[in-house]
Order: C-alpha cells, then structure tokens, then sequence
C-alpha cells in the first residue's frame, strides 16, 4: 500500500509539472533585438479552436502560441475575436516565415477572410495588432521559448 501510495504521488506531483497551464515566455530575435511575449500555449485541439476569440482585451505583451504536431501550410481567421491581432508563422527551424496583421470579423460574414503562412509551419504567435512591427520583427527572425 505504501509503494502504491508513493507512486501516485510521484504521478500527480509529475503530472501537476507538465499538465498545468499557465503562461510561458517566448523570445523573438531579429537583427540583434530580442522582443519577450508571455503567452498562453495552445496545443490540443480544442485549445486550438477557441485560442483568443471572444476576449475584450490583452495586455501588452502577451500574446498565444500555437503549437501544431506536424508542419503544414496553415490559416488563421478571426471569427468571434473581438480585438485585433497580429500573428507570425515559424517553421520547423522556428524561423519566422510571414506576418499578418488581422482584424476582426464581422458577426454577420459568413466566410471570414483567412491569414495564410507562405510556407509549413508548425508554430503560430499571435500577439496585439502591430507587436511584430513595434519591435522590428521580420521574416527570419528566431523563436525561443525564454524565462
């Protein structure tokens, strides 16, 4: 009973590590500026399929992440999302391959307009509208998961 005990204790205290949610750092690097984003990481599914709709706001810095299992051409939209964001694809190498600024879409559209990668990705950022640009994000720029 005890060994059965310990080891279930091991399980949940392991589990609570990597199982919690909560915000993580990324570092984006271009031309010797590092720009820091906490962020929320979205990396099931579901996660994916809600990511930032229907919030009012988002502080400054921060943003979410999307992490995807296998590299592909990916497209974002911004139905039900209320604020305006911008969003960056990296690729495999984490090597950012372009941004789009994004807008909400009207309730009333009923095929939003989509924000395609222009090439395989396996991550999307999503930030504020216009944080790439405030911080001299461009094309080639690394992504790093930071303190």
């Amino acid at each position: 009973m005890k060994l059965f005990i310990i080891i279930l204790s091991f399980f949940l205290a392991s589990c609570f590590a990597g199982c919690v949610s909560g915000k993580k750092n990324v570092c984006v690097s271009s031309g010797g500026k590092i720009a820091k984003l906490k962020v929320e990481v979205a990396k099931t599914v579901k996660e994916r399929e809600v990511g930032l709709m229907n919030r009012a706001s988002l502080g400054e810095d921060e943003g979410m992440i999307f992490i995807f299992q296998e590299s592909a051409v990916r497209a974002f939209w911004m139905k039900n999302t209320l604020i305006p964001l911008s969003i960056g694809y990296f690729n495999d190498d984490k090597k950012l391959i372009n941004i789009h600024k994004m807008r909400p879409a009207p309730k009333e559209q009923k095929h939003p307009v989509t924000y395609p990668s222009e090439g395989k990705a396996i991550y999307a950022l999503e930030a504020n509208w216009g944080w790439f640009e405030k911080h001299g994000i461009k094309p080639g720029a690394a992504l790093d998961f930071c303190r």
